[in-house]
């Protein structure tokens, strides 16, 4: 089993780095993600701008890092949640 060492690693880094994209993608638009956020209805958009990043980016290299992963999958999991209750109908 020494052989499949690596894929714990692997497979953080596969669920951890669509986060860290879209993280980064969203700081090069700020604009037009406060709008989209702005649009749909949500209060304080630059707060949930910061927000957002902030657990996309942030939680996406703590994954990968691999430390504390399970509550960062938990938070990110439940993050998922949210976003898809309010963005993606």
């Amino acid at each position: 089993m020494e052989r499949f060492k690596f894929l714990p690693l692997l497979g953080r880094i596969l669920i951890g780095a669509p986060f860290v994209m879209s993280g980064l993608g969203k700081l090069a638009a700020y604009s037009a993600t406060v709008g989209y956020i702005a649009a749909m209805g949500l209060p304080v958009p630059p707060l949930a701008f910061v927000v957002s990043v902030l657990v996309e980016l942030g939680g996406g290299l703590l994954l990968i890092s691999g430390y504390r992963a399970r509550t960062v999958s938990l938070a990110m999991a439940v993050f998922c949640v949210v976003t898809a209750m309010f963005f993606h109908h």
